[in-house]
């Protein structure tokens, strides 16, 4: 694209949806998306909210659904349990894009969504629902709990997933000729889109 030449979604609220749920896919499969590992902040049990960085699993743009996996022992997992309301922040410095959500999580553990996911899933990937003691325990070392590790199909039994339902998206492109901000929210099935200012 050419110096100072706008692109096609800098005045056209269909174009920035449309590139927005692109980059999202996209960042399925691109580790080097800045939409890949987003921030997802809950509602913490102590009332303040609480933000960690996941990878985005899943995207579907016809449900309008976002998804990460997660430690069923994490603090994440008891918040969202107890208000499934979600907003997720992702930023791409080189698109200049950044795009925020606000959902409604659905959570699923020992379910064919979940098994289908942890078939899916990499060796690797496995291997963070291997240890034994939760997310966040104290532990006298950092490396106390590498001789902890337990066997693969028990490891299962600590991996859940997560499927947000956005409802709203605000969408901010950063450009020297003059910032763009959108907004755009379903009402059901409705979608309302409207320019906001920077």
């Amino acid at each position: 694209m050419q110096p100072n030449v706008p692109p096609p979604y800098y005045n056209d609220l269909s174009a920035a949806l449309g590139y927005a749920f692109g980059q999202m896919a996209a960042a399925l499969s691109d580790r080097r998306s800045g939409f890949h590992s987003p921030t997802v902040a809950t509602i913490g049990l102590d009332g303040f909210p609480k933000a960690r960085t996941v990878v985005i699993r899943h995207f579907d743009k016809a449900a309008r659904t976002v998804g990460f996996h997660t430690d069923n022992r994490s603090r994440k997992w008891l918040e969202l349990q107890r208000s499934p309301h979600l907003a997720l922040h992702g930023y791409d410095a080189g698109r200049k894009l950044q795009l925020r959500f606000q959902c409604d999580a659905t959570l699923h553990q020992g379910d064919e969504v979940a098994h289908s996911a942890w078939k899916a899933s990499r060796v690797m990937s496995r291997a963070c629902y291997a240890q034994a003691l939760a997310p966040g325990t104290a532990m006298e070392t950092p490396d106390a709990e590498s001789a902890n590790l337990i066997a693969d199909s028990d490891a299962f039994e600590n991996f859940a997933v997560v499927r947000a339902k956005f409802h709203c998206m605000e969408w901010l492109y950063l450009a020297a000729q003059g910032h763009r901000r959108a907004e755009f929210s379903w009402a059901e099935d409705t979608l309302t889109a409207r320019w906001l200012a920077p």
